[in-house]
This record gives C-alpha cells, sequence and structure tokens, in this order.
C-alpha cells in the first residue's frame, strides 16, 4: 500500500466527488431533455385532437344541412306525388 499524504487523500476524494456531480448533472441533463419532449409530444397531441374536435362539428354539421335537404327534396316530391 502507497504511503499517501493527507493532501493527496483529500485531492483523490474531491476528485471522486467532482466525477459524481458531474455524472448527477448528466443524469439530471437527460431528465430534463427527456421532460421537454413529452411536453412537445403532449402539445402535439393536444393540438391533433382539438382539430379532429373542430373538423368533426363542422362534419356533423354538413350532415345535419345534408339531412335537412333530402327532407325537403322528399316533401316536394311527395307534394308532387298529391298533385
Amino acid at each position: 500500500m502507497p504511503n499517501w499524504s493527507r493532501e493527496q487523500l483529500a485531492v483523490g476524494a474531491l476528485i471522486r466527488i467532482a466525477d459524481a456531480t458531474e455524472k448527477m448533472a448528466q443524469e439530471h441533463n437527460k431528465l430534463i431533455r427527456r421532460c421537454e419532449r413529452a411536453e412537445k409530444c403532449w402539445e402535439l397531441a393536444r393540438n391533433n385532437a382539438e382539430k379532429a374536435e373542430r373538423s368533426n362539428a363542422a362534419l356533423r354539421g354538413v350532415v345535419t344541412k345534408m339531412k335537412r335537404a333530402a327532407q325537403a327534396w322528399y316533401r316536394s316530391r311527395a307534394e308532387e306525388r298529391e298533385q
């Protein structure tokens, strides 16, 4: 076993602490990037859902309009037959 001085032991400990701190910072940065990606995905999904809701509402309006037009057409045909 080498004969380490107190100063050498302290420097070695500080190096190990610095390495561990750097590793923690890297993991923290990874988590931050992962969270940002998740937020972007959530925002995209929310925008797509809102777009689909608006599209569905517009299509429901078109269907209602077509039903009314069809009913009016059938009524006019029925009136023509009665005459």
